[in-house]
Formats: C-alpha cells, sequence, structure tokens
C-alpha cells in the first residue's frame, strides 16, 4: 500500500468452507475455528487495515485531483470497501457447511454496522 500511496479499494472475499460439507456434528474443531476465522475474523481485520490505510495521512484531500469537475467534498471518496457475502447470508439454511453460512450471515450484519461506523467519513462501505 506504501509504495502506491495506499489504498482506494479494498475488495474482501474470504471464504472458507474448510473444503468439507459434513453436518456440524462430524465437522472437527480445528475445521470450525478455520472457516470462523477466516471467514469472519479474516473480513473484519483485514477491512480495519483497510480503514487505516484510507484514512492515515490522507485526510479530506483525497478526492481526485485530476478532475475538473465541480464535484462537493460531501461527494469525494477516500476509498471503497467491498464485503462479500456468500450463501448463508440471507438466512437460509446451509445444510452441510453450516459453520460456513454463520460466518457468512456475520459478514452481512458486520457490512452494517461498519457503514453506520463510517457514515459520514469518505469511505464507502458495499456488499
Amino acid at each position: 500500500a506504501d509504495r502506491w500511496g495506499g489504498i482506494d479499494m479494498w475488495i474482501c472475499n474470504a471464504a472458507t468452507n474448510g473444503y468439507m460439507f459434513k453436518d456440524l456434528i462430524e465437522m472437527p474443531e480445528d475445521t470450525l475455528i478455520e472457516i470462523s476465522s477466516t471467514n469472519l475474523l479474516g473480513t473484519m481485520l483485514s477491512a480495519r487495515e483497510a480503514i487505516k490505510s484510507m484514512t492515515t495521512g490522507r485526510g479530506e484531500s483525497r478526492s481526485s485531483s485530476s478532475s475538473s469537475s465541480s464535484s462537493s467534498s460531501s461527494t469525494s471518496c477516500n476509498g471503497f470497501i467491498v464485503l462479500l457475502e456468500g450463501a448463508g447470508s440471507g438466512g437460509e439454511p446451509t445444510r452441510l457447511y453450516a459453520a460456513y453460512g454463520a460466518t457468512k450471515a456475520g459478514v452481512k450484519q458486520f457490512t452494517s454496522s461498519l457503514r453506520a461506523e463510517l457514515q459520514g467519513s469518505k469511505i464507502k462501505v458495499i456488499s
């Protein structure tokens, strides 16, 4: 990020189902931890780092300096965070990969919370 002057867009597509399709009762504990850590915690941590990059040292002057349009500072943007949801994010059952579905429902909730946290900033959260 430093080499190129920061991050303008972060696309988070973290996802694993542990390479297994099994009922929850049959899923090994380490696989459940891997799924949760990758899909939900990985999304949170990477989004946090992207926000830091988009805000550190950039202030309000991040709008495109090459643009000759008369856009106001309220429409300029320091960056975009795109958080991809997946099966289960809409509440539908995800039989044989329940942990995956649960984490993707969590990503949907996290997206809403992050969008609320960044409201009024120049970082846009998209899902």
